[in-house]
């Protein structure tokens, strides 16, 4: 399902720690594993066919969910989520070794990056990414890569019932040796629905994963997606009646769960 429009969408995330002070005014903190996000989000105005299937959602329609959940910022940002962007977790990781940190092509620093143990063949890095057909989107990384053939992009896609469609894209670099950000625009066709991306063995290190609902790269930016989302709190408020029916003010919130 995809909202027309929203007027804002707050995030806030729980607490990484959990803090105490014992008797003897020491303060103790323990690392909590995870740090769930909560979307407050507001529809201004929106008439009753634009919200019949979010009001669907709410009402448990579609079951009790969880769902994907793809705020405007990782639409046109990063859809991966902020593990996934980080390189904390990944599709395959018997393929790939922590790299350690790495200078990035604009000079910055990355915290982590990550090597690519294969001779021959792909490592799918990220799968089931929502698209929608005939929108494009973009797959972005920095990369080394062997310094003899150009480092390569491959997508493919899957419909909703997760069968593959056609045989994927590949999309070699423009430069062969060194440190370089590279990237590949694609168009989803009829039928897909999510698609899985990744690195041929061309690639011998990577860093910054992207993927965005864009035609072109954009600047790298922290996965904002949510692979584990439910939808709680739907609220409306009648502001008006025009010539096409009622005009509502919505807001709900969207949580990510585990």
């Amino acid at each position: 399902m995809e909202i027309p429009y929203t007027d804002t969408e707050d995030v806030s995330r729980e607490d990484r720690y959990s803090v105490q002070t014992t008797l003897e005014g020491r303060r103790r903190a323990q690392h909590l594993p995870g740090s769930a996000r909560t979307w407050s989000v507001s529809i201004p105005v929106g008439h009753p066919e634009d919200l019949l299937h979010l009001d669907a959602f709410a009402q448990g329609a579609w079951g009790p969910g969880p769902w994907h959940w793809l705020p405007v910022q990782a639409q046109v940002g990063n859809l991966l989520t902020p593990n996934e962007a980080a390189l904390l977790e990944r599709a395959t990781p018997a393929y790939t070794l922590d790299g350690g940190p790495l200078q990035t092509p604009d000079g910055t620093w990355t915290p982590r990056s990550l090597l690519v143990d294969l001779e021959t063949g792909s490592d799918w890095l990220f799968k089931g990414i929502p698209v929608l057909p005939g929108r494009p989107f973009t797959w972005s990384l920095d990369v080394i890569g062997d310094g003899v053939s150009a480092p390569e992009l491959i997508t493919i896609y899957s419909d909703l019932d997760g069968n593959r469609i056609g045989t994927g894209d590949r999309r070699a670099s423009s430069t062969v040796k060194g440190l370089h950000r590279t990237s590949m625009t694609l168009t989803p066709p009829a039928g897909a629905a999510t698609v899985d991306v990744g690195v041929r063995s061309t690639v011998k290190r990577l860093a910054r994963p992207q993927l965005s609902w864009t035609p072109v790269a954009t600047p790298y930016t922290t996965g904002h997606g949510c692979r584990t989302a439910i939808v709680d709190g739907l609220e409306s408020a009648l502001k008006t009646i025009d010539q096409h029916g009622p005009v509502n003010a919505v807001s709900f919130t969207v949580m990510e769960v585990s």
